[in-house]
């Protein structure tokens, strides 16, 4: 059997400036999604006080 051409390097320990960058990434798409989930939330909560503002002023039209 011949060598292998497929070389794996060893894993290499992460400094701790790559580890904090890593946590504050995490923490960060944690927070988008959490705000994306909120405003989302808070727009159809609006909507549906919108729609029905609208159909009282339509109803006192007639």
């Amino acid at each position: 059997m011949g060598k292998s051409s497929n070389k794996i390097s060893p894993k290499t320990e992460k400094s701790a400036s790559e580890k904090l960058m890593e946590v504050l990434v995490v923490v960060m798409l944690g927070l988008s999604a959490f705000m994306i989930a909120w405003v989302s939330w808070v727009a159809a909560t609006h909507a549906g006080a919108q729609s029905l503002k609208f159909t009282t002023s339509n109803n006192l039209d007639g």
